[in-house]
């Protein structure tokens, strides 16, 4: 039969050596040092029989605990292990030793580390944010302080608009100092970009005003270079043309806008705004003191420049002297003819009051043009005033004391002065 069948002999004698099979010493000690904890193979690695690839795991897997069991045949000392999966040193986490050492926290819900943060560090934008620039003004003045304007500036660069937020204005001056009773605030950008009105609301006996308004202006981010932001600060006067007390002015080109969101933040003192000539109301007058008789005399000469009522083109401007002593006003009063559809009036009238020369320090006169044309109940609409003498006390109202000492002290000579009527 064995003769018959030579292939079937072959057959199972080969089945008998695979069932009887085991590795070699060295391919035995080979895998397990691969797959056996590192305890283990490191053991092997110091009896002399390590190869240089187990020698580079040996040295990064030195103090990581084994996380991977494999099935390895140890044909030397004919022991058997669980059978496992083995992974790389590399994806061996660390041992909990070494994430306390980090400063990481573990988790108590899962026992497990929390992922330690990125070696940069996490983004904060708060540090990243353009932060609002402020800018001072500072105004070069001779005078009393009018106050100050607060304001925001930013430029829209997407649709190239210019952006001013006014908040406020503060410690305005009264306008027994100069100053304002009724102010509001009047924008423009010189040169002008548009005929649009912008100001603000009217604020009544309020020297710190709460604006919060806002006001766009387009223009293009080259023009704007070339430009200047104008606030006037005008005092509202029902009866007559408001005046221009001060003004604040910011050179465009100073601007530096870094985005579309960031602000500039200014505080500017308020500057007197110095009229030109033909915009300034005036009025000349000429005093004359006679000691012996104890007699002051009053020429009331002319006025120019006065300005009618609002929605009219003329006035019939007169004017009005009164005795003041101290800061109280005498039942003394004595006006000028009306001077009919003129603006800039001629009278040439003289009128006398009677001041002792003991009093001459503490006196002066009020001087009032005032428009008989008005529509006005219960009077006429006040054109301007000015005050000549030191009654009042008030020593921004130089030129009124200047007059009222060069009289006095040239007396019966006639001093004549012209007088800016607020």
């Amino acid at each position: 039969m064995s003769n018959e069948f030579p292939l079937r002999q072959t057959l199972r004698e080969s089945a008998l050596k695979v069932e009887n099979w085991s590795p070699s010493p060295a391919r035995a000690a080979s895998l397990d040092a691969r797959c056996g904890s590192p305890a283990s193979y490191s053991s092997s690695l110091h009896s002399g029989n390590a190869s240089p690839s187990q020698t580079s795991l040996s040295s990064v897997a030195t103090g990581v605990s084994s996380t991977c069991v494999c099935s390895p045949i140890n044909a030397v000392q004919g022991t058997s292990r669980q059978a496992s999966r083995c992974l790389s040193p590399l994806l061996i986490p660390p041992p909990r030793a070494s994430i306390r050492n980090l400063g990481v926290s573990l988790d108590s819900s899962n026992g497990g580390p929390i992922p330690p943060a990125s070696p940069l560090g996490s983004l904060q934008p708060d540090l990243y944010q353009k932060q609002d620039s402020k800018v001072f003004l500072s105004a070069r003045r001779t005078g009393k302080h009018l106050g100050e304007l607060h304001l925001r500036l930013k430029y829209d660069f997407d649709r190239s608009d210019l952006h001013v937020h006014l908040i406020e204005a503060k410690d305005l001056a009264g306008s027994d100092q100069g100053g304002f009773n009724d102010p509001y605030v009047k924008l423009t950008l010189s040169p002008e970009v548009d005929t649009r009105k912008r100001q603000t609301q009217i604020h009544r006996n309020n020297p710190n005003p709460s604006f919060n308004q806002h006001f766009k202006f387009p223009v293009s981010y080259e023009e704007l270079q070339e430009k200047t932001l104008v606030l006037q600060v005008f005092d509202y006067d029902r009866f007559s043309r408001n005046d221009v007390v001060g003004s604040l002015r910011m050179a465009m080109d100073s601007l530096d806008p870094v985005s579309s969101t960031s602000w500039t933040d200014v505080w500017g003192e308020i500057a007197r705004e110095r009229k030109p000539p033909e915009e300034i109301q005036e009025i000349l007058v000429s005093l004359s003191y006679l000691p012996s008789a104890e007699r002051l005399t009053v020429l009331m000469m002319k006025a120019r420049n006065l300005f009618p009522q609002q929605d009219k083109e003329s006035l019939d401007p007169f004017a009005k002297v009164s005795l003041l002593c101290g800061e109280r006003r005498i039942k003394k009063k004595k006006k000028t003819a009306v001077r009919r559809a003129t603006m800039n009036p001629v009278w040439n009238e003289a009128m006398s009051f009677n001041i002792p020369a003991s009093s001459l320090a503490s006196s002066a006169i009020e001087v009032r043009v005032l428009d008989s044309s008005s529509e006005l109940m219960g009077g006429n609409a006040v054109i301007g005033s000015c005050i000549i003498g030191p009654a009042t006390g008030d020593n921004s109202n130089n030129q009124g004391r200047e007059h009222w000492l060069q009289m006095t002290l040239s007396p019966r000579k006639q001093i004549a002065e012209w007088h800016t009527l607020h």
